[in-house]
């Protein structure tokens, strides 16, 4: 969730990805670098029974309704009440899911689900590196684990281990339990890549203690855009050590990090100045594109996809350099496909969704291609993972502009994204990313350099200027 969004999440946004219960959740997820394959897949390694129970996913949104979120959660725990014993339960969630009612909604599932299979049988939950870990999980899940990459690539991996881990509890000897430390401290996702400095230290700092007795240590640098209370950096140790002795590993991690909170930081380009760069670069030639990145309008964070600012620039300019570009844009779309292919539009286009960010951008141009097709990504992100744009079109704008409008948010983040409409990155000078670290896995040894721009909007790498109101207070960066 991101709390800033202009467009609330509804159960219709899971509808459109796939919402599979029992079997349709096994065999739709097989292969795929998601955790619920990979705890499948462990869990018949060992001669488990597997039951197979749901599996919901959308892209990042506003605050979920209590309607929507009873639609999606009340099938799922009536299909566990009807259930044989058990000997344990795998849940597979984000960690930051906010609702109406819930500010810590992923707590409000698994407190549902061991009220009905009762203290005895253990519960292993997984999260994603943005979760917001908080107490009221912690009481009620036995073994907390989360990604260890970002850009994210274990999700298959990381469900294994869960699974790993359950069975392990299971076995008896030793009691495998999480212990949680907290930070008041927020830092921008394009500074959480665990592979780059200052987070590669951190993380090595954490494989330091990994013993056979210390199992997992997992890091949450927290999706920063969420306004709830206890808000803020996170760190998990698993392992069979005493409770007091995994706090204290989580505590001095806790404060290593605290200590360089000031390394943190982002460089910002203002969309005149980065195409200024893009030209030099070209003058002298090169094999590789430029990464246009606007992460402060990144559906995976929540954002609307609408923000139409680089596109008013880019015409402006006029970049006499092949630049691909991606927004959502119903309208546009209706139009695109109203003019067919090779027919000529001119209209405003941005901004329809959340205007408080840019103005509407007046184009002209050719249509391309239109079509409804899903994108399969294909980047080691969410390898073999199909995400819907709904209807969308591309539209040639001269120059070497060319814009791919949807209905729904792309995931540009894969370069599936555009090759799936008609455009190979291999003949771009620059590519538009909405995205604040996926892409770096997606488009890997593809690009030459990222320009992060000075764009506002409601995923902005700028922390300290976003009207938190509820999060606590002090909170690094907002108070320094």
């Amino acid at each position: 969730t991101n709390t800033f969004s202009a467009k609330n999440a509804t159960y219709e946004d899971f509808k459109m990805q796939g919402i599979w219960y029992g079997q349709e959740a096994d065999l739709k997820s097989k292969g795929s670098n998601t955790e619920i394959a990979g705890a499948i897949s462990y869990l018949r390694t060992q001669s488990c029974e597997v039951i197979p129970i749901m599996r919901a996913w959308a892209m990042s949104g506003g605050v979920l309704g209590d309607d929507d979120f009873r639609a999606l959660l009340q099938p799922a725990l009536e299909m566990l009440v009807s259930l044989p014993a058990l000997d344990g339960v795998i849940l597979n969630l984000h960690g930051a899911l906010i609702t109406q009612t819930h500010d810590y909604a992923d707590a409000e599932i698994v407190a549902r689900v061991r009220a009905l299979i009762g203290e005895e049988i253990p519960i292993a939950v997984t999260h994603d590196l943005h979760a917001n870990v908080t107490s009221e999980i912690m009481e009620q899940a036995d073994i907390l684990i989360g990604y260890q990459t970002y850009p994210h690539i274990d999700q298959a991996e990381t469900g294994a281990k869960a699974a790993k881990l359950l069975l392990d509890l299971l076995a008896g000897g030793a009691p495998i339990q999480t212990a949680l430390s907290k930070i008041p401290l927020l830092i921008p996702a394009e500074v959480q890549i665990i592979k780059s400095e200052p987070m590669s230290q951190v993380r090595d700092l954490a494989d330091s203690y990994l013993s056979n007795r210390v199992i997992d240590i997992s890091l949450f640098p927290v999706q920063p855009w969420i306004d709830v209370p206890k808000l803020g950096f996170a760190v998990t140790v698993t392992g069979t050590l005493a409770k007091p002795e995994l706090l204290k590993i989580a505590t001095e991690i806790s404060e290593k990090i605290w200590k360089i909170k000031e390394q943190f930081e982002v460089d910002l380009v203002k969309p005149i100045e980065a195409i200024s760069r893009i030209r030099k670069k070209n003058e002298v030639g090169r094999s590789k594109f430029s990464i246009l990145l606007q992460s402060s309008d990144a559906p995976p964070g929540g954002a609307a996809g609408d923000n139409a600012v680089l596109i008013g620039e880019l015409i402006k300019a006029g970049p006499d350099f092949n630049v691909y570009t991606n927004l959502v844009d119903v309208n546009a779309v209706v139009v695109a496909n109203k003019a067919g292919v090779g027919g000529e539009v001119k209209l405003s286009i941005g901004a329809a969704i959340d205007p408080r960010w840019s103005d509407e951008v007046l184009i002209s141009g050719k249509v391309l291609k239109v079509g409804s097709t899903p994108i399969l990504l294909k980047g080691i992100v969410m390898n073999g993972q199909e995400v819907s744009i709904g209807n969308w079109a591309t539209i040639d704008c001269g120059r070497g502009l060319i814009i791919l409008v949807s209905t729904e948010p792309a995931p540009s983040f894969d370069p599936a994204t555009y090759e799936s409409v008609g455009l190979e990155v291999g003949k771009a000078d620059a590519v538009h990313v909405r995205s604040c670290a996926l892409f770096r896995a997606g488009y890997v040894d593809l690009f030459d350099e990222v320009l992060i721009l000075d764009i506002p909007g409601p995923t902005s790498p700028a922390l300290a200027k976003i009207d938190y109101r509820r999060a606590q207070r002090p909170l690094f960066p907002l108070d320094r």
